[in-house]
């Protein structure tokens, strides 16, 4: 048995579904709300671009040249409607919060502010999210310090409205100060 401290996967928000559900993430093709304090979400490919950096940085390989190939694609065409299986978009939710954290403990308000806008582009895409594969899954090492306490919805992170935090076996915060670079994180990320 580990003696790492762990959280669970879920989301009150999102729905669940099956694995290999398609999920458009088109909402920056939607009528923009007349608003002065809403932002239409954007399908910006340098922002792709910097999420396929972090998903790289938190050891995800695979998913960073998955969103590699999505921000080319946007690059060629502003219309262009990125599509994941519900499976891939919740791999790729649980990563970017892992990244997420890590960015806040660096200080990367660019990689911040590029999981955030990819975090709403998702999120208001679609209501139908989380992979059912993934609901319930243990995440060791983090723990949220907002909204529900007992589980990490990853898309609630990426769309900060749930934070997370590092955590050592006790479920204690790590301080900035005594963070532990990526080596650490990547392995965080392949023991999901």
């Amino acid at each position: 048995m580990s003696n790492r401290y762990t959280s669970v996967v879920d989301s009150e928000q999102y729905d669940v579904v099956p694995d290999e559900e398609i999920i458009s993430v088109d909402a920056h093709l939607g009528v923009p709300i007349a608003h002065e304090l809403y932002n239409h979400p954007e399908a910006d490919p340098e922002k792709l671009a910097i999420v396929a950096d972090e998903l790289r940085s938190v050891g995800r390989i695979h998913l960073g040249a998955r969103m590699e190939i999505e921000s080319q694609h946007l690059n060629r065409s502003a219309s262009y409607i990125p599509r994941f299986t519900a499976y891939e978009l919740t791999d790729i939710a649980i990563s970017l919060s892992i990244a997420k954290t890590k960015a806040g403990y660096n200080g990367n308000f660019d990689a911040l502010d590029a999981i955030l806008q990819f975090g709403r582009l998702i999120t208001e895409s679609a209501d139908k999210l989380m992979a059912e594969s993934f609901q319930y899954k243990e995440i060791p090492d983090l723990k949220p310090v907002d909204g529900p306490k007992d589980h990490i919805d990853p898309f609630g992170v990426i769309r900060s409205t749930q934070n997370i935090v590092f955590v050592d076996s006790h479920g204690e915060q790590i301080l900035r100060d005594e963070f532990i670079e990526s080596d650490d994180v990547q392995e965080i990320s392949a023991d999901y």
